[in-house]
C-alpha cells in the first residue's frame, strides 16, 4: 500500500513568470531615454542663434520705449 503523500503527483508550476529581469528593465529604460531625447530635440526649444561673426553687420536693435512703444534708436 502506498502512502497518501506519495500517491499524489507533485504539482508543477508551468505558469509563466511575471518577474522582470534586469536586462528587460535596462532595455526599457534605454528606450525611454532615447524616445524622450528624440522628442526633446524635435519639440523642445529652438536652438540659440549663432553670434555674429567678426566683420559682419550687426542685427538691428529693436529697443522700444516701455510707455509709448516707440523705437528708442532710429535706423
Amino acid at each position: 500500500m502506498m502512502h497518501s503523500e506519495t500517491s499524489h503527483p507533485q504539482e508543477i508550476d508551468e505558469s509563466p513568470s511575471h518577474r522582470l529581469d534586469r536586462v528587460s528593465v535596462l532595455l526599457a529604460l534605454v528606450t525611454l531615454v532615447l524616445v524622450g531625447w528624440t522628442a526633446w530635440l524635435r519639440f523642445g526649444p529652438a536652438s540659440r542663434p549663432e553670434p555674429p561673426a567678426v566683420g559682419l553687420a550687426l542685427p538691428p536693435l529693436r529697443l522700444l520705449d516701455l510707455e509709448t512703444a516707440e523705437p528708442l534708436v532710429s535706423p
